[in-house]
C-alpha cells in the first residue's frame, strides 16, 4: 500500500495555510487512488524537543531525546513511507521555528542519506516574501535525507484558513497530485540528480575521513549499508534496488 507521510511545520496545525495546501494535494492523490493512505503530522499534535547537541546520534546511533518525544514515531513513519512531503510557512524568511527543531533532530539522517529512494515534494506558504528562500532550504534537506525533490508547491496567505487565491491553490494542489502520482504508487523510478550526487560526495568525504571517532555511528550505517562501496549516488539507487522487499 503506497504511504505519503507529510510533516507540517506550523504551530497553527491543521488551521495552517501550508496543512490546507498540503491536503489538497494528498485529497487529489486519494481520490485518484484510494489505495493511496496518506498521513499529516504537525507541531499541533505532535512533541519534538530541542536537540541538545550531544552528538549521541552521530556517535552512538540513537538520540536520548527518543524516549521524551515523538520524533522516533515519526523518523519510523518516514523510513516505512513511500513518499515524502514537507512543508513549512514562512517566518521571517526561513522555515518556523518548529520546522528548524524538527530538522535539527535528523542530524545522522542527514549524514547517511537515510531515506535513499524516496521522491518528495515541499510545501512552503507565505503572506508575502521569502517563498523562494524556504522552498530551497525545504529542498537542501530533502537531498541531505537522500530524497529526490519531485515538485514544489506554495502559495499566498495571511491568516490561518485565509489563503489569497485558494481556487488556484487547489488547482495547482490537483495538478502536482497528478504529476507525481507515479512516484508515490512506485511506477516510476527514482532518479539521481545533480544535487544528490553532490551531497553524496560531501557525506561521504566526512565519513571517510572521521573514521570511528566522532561519526562513528554514521560511519557504521555507511558500512552496514554498503554506501562506502559506492562512487555515486546513481550507485546508491541501485544497491537499493537490489534489496529484499
Amino acid at each position: 500500500m503506497p504511504t505519503v507521510f507529510a510533516y507540517i511545520g506550523s504551530p497553527h496545525g491543521s488551521r495552517s495555510n501550508t496543512y490546507a495546501l498540503a491536503k489538497m494535494m494528498l485529497d487529489r492523490l486519494a481520490e485518484k487512488d484510494d489505495a493511496v493512505r496518506c498521513e499529516i503530522f504537525t507541531p499541533a499534535e505532535t512533541a519534538v524537543r530541542y536537540c541538545r547537541g550531544c552528538w549521541t546520534c552521530m556517535t552512538k546511533g540513537f538520540c536520548p531525546q527518543d524516549e521524551h518525544d515523538d520524533m522516533a514515531m515519526l523518523r519510523e513513519r518516514m523510513e516505512n513511507a513511500s513518499f515524502i512531503v514537507l512543508g513549512s510557512p514562512v517566518y521571517a524568511i526561513n522555515v518556523s521555528g518548529q520546522m528548524k527543531t524538527f530538522f535539527d533532530r535528523l542530524p545522522a539522517w542527514l549524514h547517511t542519506m537515510r531515506l535513499a529512494g524516496k521522491a518528495g515534494v515541499t510545501v512552503a506558504t507565505t503572506a508575502g516574501s521569502g517563498l523562494p528562500e524556504v522552498q530551497n532550504y525545504l529542498g537542501m534537506m530533502m537531498a541531505s535525507l537522500g530524497v529526490k525533490t519531485v515538485g514544489t508547491l506554495g502559495s499566498y496567505g495571511s491568516l490561518p484558513g485565509h489563503l489569497y487565491d485558494p481556487d488556484g491553490a487547489r488547482n495547482d494542489a490537483r495538478a502536482l497530485a497528478d504529476a507525481i502520482y507515479s512516484y508515490v504508487t512506485g511506477e516510476r523510478a527514482v532518479t539521481t540528480d545533480e544535487y544528490l550526487e553532490e551531497v553524496f560526495g560531501i557525506m561521504k568525504q566526512k565519513i571517510e575521513a572521521a573514521g570511528e571517532g566522532v561519526l562513528a555511528g554514521d560511519l557504521d550505517y555507511w558500512t552496514q549499508a554498503g554506501y562506502l562501496e559506492c562512487s555515486c549516488f546513481a550507485d546508491v539507487l541501485e544497491k537499493r534496488k537490489r534489496l529484499p522487499g
